[in-house]
């Protein structure tokens, strides 16, 4: 059943080209309809040759054009040569034509020759061959008529009469032609209009989707450039109150011990010996010393965070530097021991001196500073094919291991030093400046037990000598 239905109302495919669908559906009815017509035409002629005993061949030209007709059909049902089956099927439809004008008489030479079958040619197939079809239905007809007229041995036409008729029909053919395939270019127009403004909505759609994508895609960007904004506006804020907190209580304590060692200076000014005079006065400038120390750190850390700092490098004695920042500490940190090899640090290194200063002081002030119950601090040198390994080791309280990561930020400090007197931003610091030389700093520890930081300095300095020898840090 279901290739009976496919047969006679096929589904075809989809075609973006709408004229084209509507020729195949149009080709398909066409071969269908004149079966039904020629047959209609046929039987009764065909019956008759049969009742007058006509042998078979004369009356079986009549079923050549259905049968045809028929196999046509199945073959656009298919969707097989759609233009080459449209043009036989209007050709057998011609030839059935003049076949039964031949054998019957029936078709009058008349419109059916100038006007229908270009007029379905130009439908089903295109105007051009709508065109072809309508001078070849001409000359057909003006040579049948000249030839019925002029060559028939019963024909009493006069031969200037034919002439003039052939012409006339053949004008009139034409003329009948011109129109139907004027209807055909009109429909062809509209509905390459209708195409065109088809393909328009699409690409408009197409465009559409594009845009919207696109804008799509810019407001996803700016939420994300500005949910990037909130959390670094979140993060400043958070640095901000991190800031006034340490830094505020890091100053509390050195002012209150100022104002205190004042206090009693003037209250026991005239009693008190020239030795605790000093004392205090010691007391008092070793306060000031802290807070200044504060001050420079933050300060120094607040330049690097902001780009504000150019390396000023220059060639020096690598090994006499770290050795005098090392006797610099011991002086300060007399109860610690200190266990030190710099063998492996080269005599000339170019690179900021007072920045390296800096960051090697940062280091062992910490080793000190961590490291009270158990005063040993190790110092240890080593070089490898690229780099030259400087590790500084404490026995102190040490890093957990949940703070190791965070440990060199900008004003981080550890949960086992909060009871120490800090800023955060040594470490950060040390990181910065020699990331700056092209090196890298790495840090481990064990809680409670040690800390042990390695800096890790390039063999072949990363930046060039100037003649400049000072730093925009303090020292």
């Amino acid at each position: 059943m279901a290739t009976i239905a496919q047969y006679f109302w096929p589904q075809f495919r989809e075609d973006p080209d709408g004229l084209r669908m509507i020729r195949k559906r149009l080709s398909h009815i066409m071969c269908l309809l004149v079966v039904v017509l020629q047959v209609g035409y046929a039987t009764p002629e065909i019956l008759s040759q049969i009742r007058a005993g006509a042998p078979f061949y004369e009356w079986s030209g009549f079923l050549i054009s259905p049968v045809l007709l028929l196999v046509l059909a199945g073959f656009i049902a298919h969707e097989r040569s759609i233009e080459r089956c449209a043009t036989l099927a209007i050709l057998s439809c011609y030839g059935f034509a003049v076949y039964l004008r031949l054998n019957t008489g029936l078709f009058e030479p008349g419109v059916i020759y100038f006007a229908a079958f270009p007029m379905v040619a130009g439908i089903t197939i295109g105007l051009r061959a709508g065109v072809s079809f309508a001078f070849l239905t001409a000359a057909i007809y003006a040579c049948f008529l000249y030839a019925e007229t002029q060559l028939s041995a019963a024909s009493t036409v006069d031969k200037e009469f034919a002439i003039s008729a052939a012409i006339t029909f053949s004008l009139f053919g034409i003329l009948s032609c011109v129109v139907a395939l004027l209807f055909v270019h009109l429909m062809e127009k509209g509905f390459n209009e209708l195409r065109g403004a088809k393909e328009e909505v699409e690409a408009y759609r197409n465009n559409l989707e594009t845009m919207v994508d696109e804008r799509t895609e810019t407001i996803r960007q700016q939420k994300k450039e500005l949910k990037i904004a909130l959390e670094n506006e979140k993060q400043a804020n958070a640095f901000q109150n991190q800031l006034v907190s340490v830094v505020s209580h890091e100053i509390r304590t050195p002012l209150a011990i100022i104002d205190g060692t004042a206090r009693r200076l003037a209250k026991r000014a005239t009693s008190l010996e020239p030795t605790d005079v000093e004392e205090r006065v010691d007391t008092i400038r070793t306060s000031v010393r802290r807070l200044t120390t504060l001050m420079e750190r933050t300060l120094d850390s607040a330049k690097y965070s902001e780009g504000k700092v150019k390396l000023k490098p220059t060639e020096f004695d690598l090994r006499a530097k770290f050795k005098e920042v090392i006797a610099r500490e011991k002086d300060a940190a007399s109860k610690h021991t200190f266990i030190i090899d710099l063998d492996a640090i080269p005599d000339t290194y170019i690179g900021d001196m007072t920045m390296l200063d800096h960051m090697f002081s940062n280091v062992i002030s910490n080793a000190v500073k961590y490291s009270q119950s158990n005063p040993v601090v190790e110092v240890s040198s080593e070089q490898t094919q690229t780099d030259i390994l400087i590790r500084v080791k404490d026995h102190g309280i040490g890093i957990s291991k949940e703070d190791l990561p965070k440990i060199a930020e900008r004003f981080f400090r550890a949960s086992t030093a909060l009871n120490i007197n800090g800023t955060g931003v040594g470490l950060s610091l040390v990181k910065q400046i020699i990331a700056d030389h092209g090196g890298t700093m790495t840090i481990d520890s064990e809680e409670g037990a040690w800390t042990e930081i390695t800096l890790a300095l390039p063999l072949v300095p990363t930046i060039s000598q100037t003649d400049e020898d000072e730093s925009e840090l303090a020292a």
